[in-house]
């Protein structure tokens, strides 16, 4: 198992070498480093001794320079980060949450069937907007369960292989409609379209009844093209109506994320009103630089403050106004971030015990650095195979996992998708299975092998 991870994180890094295994023992050449990881002996604190030498040391003796004791798979990696020169990310932070709300929202309620004919009023849509991992789907989740966002159809967009958001929302299911085959503004507008159109006729057929729209756009979205479709098609345009854009900011990585990814930047520009979430996580301070980037960035927004991802909906849907995205700039759709931004999603059948998800964020957090901007996903876990874990995480902070006092659905397989730069599928999936052998391994005090 360990071997197996060993391959691949050298491959991620881009070394050149032979990996042997001799018993027990493991055994790295390559041009960098000669490296030799050993399972410690018993009774002693730690599970591995990692030694490494460098090119230009002696060979006489020179197994023991660099010597390394590790408890965990974990350790092995940041050993070898050192022995090859590789730099690690950032220490994991735990932000602090509260468990995620598991009531469903209200049944949608029966209402005369909707014609587009004259004197029909338009459908309001709201445009819920914000980088990877800002909040969108716990704020969507509270709203959801709010009076006024009773009769609410939802249109939510993931960028991946695999829908998880509109489990963790957990509404009513008659009011979903999952767009999950790409970016929402580049090559997924067509069905959009086609999809309001559709939740219009549903609702003239009477199977569907709704009296406002949230479109949930992926964290790399643009919405200026999606307001762009809203209002210049006309089969859309004669039955909706744009009501506003909201668009969130994390309080704990929202200054760097404006000033590093252009998406998050443009979701903050165009929005009617910016929701600057997690404040309960940072400090006053925090939350103000935050406000005031947001405020440079679009004087005109009105700028709101969530903790735990509450706001009151009939005070954030008051006067979002409509007047504000009239005439929509004509689109440029340039999805730069569909080539050095990815998703992969890991699925696995088999629980993972309870100690694997903190080592295996962290190794994560620690092992692909920036290029890992989220995590989210729903974990099977066997110590508690009745009530999955919801993880979140943005780049290096990480939410202390949540718990569902059910599964959301007949689905109880973990599903966990990264997003970032250069995810390695088979390097995570590996990752995951070490620590996870690791962690049942020490219960009988038998390292990996």
């Amino acid at each position: 198992m360990l071997r197996g991870l060993i391959g691949e994180s050298l491959r991620l890094w881009g070394i050149h070498g032979e990996v042997e295994s001799d018993g027990a023992a493991t055994t790295i050449r390559s041009e960098q480093a000669f490296v030799r990881i050993e399972p410690a002996d018993g009774g002693l604190p730690f599970r591995w001794l990692v030694r490494w030498r460098l090119p230009h040391e002696s060979a006489p003796g020179a197994r023991e320079r660099h010597p390394r004791a590790c408890a965990s798979v974990g350790g092995v990696l940041t050993a070898l980060r050192s022995a090859f020169g590789i730099e690690g990310g950032a220490p994991v932070r735990v932000a602090s949450a509260s468990p995620i709300p598991v009531a469903q929202a209200p049944r949608l309620q029966a209402e005369p069937a909707f014609s587009a004919g004259e004197g029909a009023c338009a459908t309001p849509i709201v445009v819920l907007t914000g980088f990877l991992g800002s909040g969108k789907t716990t704020l969507l989740s509270r709203l959801l369960r709010d009076p006024a966002m009773a009769r609410t159809a939802v249109i939510i967009n993931e960028f991946g292989e695999i829908g998880l958001d509109h489990e963790l929302v957990e509404a009513s299911d008659e009011s979903f409609v999952e767009l999950s085959n790409g970016c929402l503004c580049c090559k997924v507008r067509s069905d959009l379209v086609m999809t309001l159109r559709d939740l219009a006729r549903r609702r003239v057929e009477g199977t569907l009844h709704f009296e406002r729209v949230v479109i949930e756009t992926t964290g790399l979205a643009d919405p200026a093209p999606i307001l762009h479709a809203l209002q210049t098609d006309h089969g859309v345009a004669e039955r909706y109506s744009v009501e506003g854009v909201i668009a969130t900011v994390d309080a704990i990585t929202g200054a760097d994320t404006l000033k590093t990814h252009a998406e998050s930047a443009r979701q903050a520009a165009v929005a009617d009103c910016v929701i600057v979430t997690k404040t309960d996580a940072v400090a006053d301070a925090d939350v103000r630089a935050v406000t005031e980037a947001v405020s440079m960035l679009n004087p005109g927004a009105a700028i709101r403050h969530a903790a735990n991802g509450e706001v009151d909906a009939a005070t954030l849907l008051h006067g979002l106004g409509k007047s504000a995205h009239a005439a929509p700039p004509e689109p440029r759709c340039l999805p730069r971030h569909l080539h050095d931004i990815e998703s992969v999603a890991i699925v696995r059948t088999k629980p993972l015990h309870a100690a694997t998800l903190p080592l295996y964020l962290a190794a994560l957090a620690e092992n692909l650095g920036a290029d890992l901007l989220r995590v989210k996903g729903i974990v099977g876990i066997a110590e508690a195979p009745a009530t999955p874990a919801v993880i979140h995480g943005v780049q290096h902070v990480y939410h202390a996992p949540s718990w569902l006092d059910r599964w959301p659905s007949g689905d109880r397989r973990t599903r966990i998708v990264l997003i970032g730069r250069k995810v390695d599928r088979a390097y995570a999936q590996a990752l995951l299975e070490a620590i996870d052998c690791e962690v049942a391994e020490s219960a009988v005090g038998s390292p990996v092998a």
